[in-house]
């Protein structure tokens, strides 16, 4: 696995362990793991969020939103890295066709 796979499987890791999806719909629903009824999709972060400042965001999310509901986990630099990583490599929208 390259560099970028392998930070982007610790990052989902990450996302599963510290709750992300008691709150995100998971990139990858699946049986045991289902989107949860009103879950704020990720879908498409990459489009929204440069790499650095999904990170930033990660690592101080109040700080960037004040009044934003998304808790401050106390990341660790590189688990923001690994995360943002995973959630850059997110699923597409709805509708969006697969990339060839």
């Amino acid at each position: 696995a390259s560099g970028a796979e392998a930070a982007a499987e610790r990052g989902r890791a990450l996302f599963l362990r510290i709750g992300c999806a008691h709150c995100h719909a998971p990139l990858e629903p699946s049986a045991d793991r289902p989107a949860v009824a009103g879950a704020l999709p990720l879908a498409n972060v990459a489009a929204k969020y440069l790499p650095e400042a999904l990170r930033a965001f990660l690592l101080a999310p109040h700080e960037l939103r004040s009044s934003g509901r998304m808790p401050d986990f106390h990341l660790a630099p590189g688990e923001a890295s690994d995360l943002a990583c995973y959630l850059q490599r997110g699923a597409p929208a709805a509708g969006t066709p697969p990339a060839p």
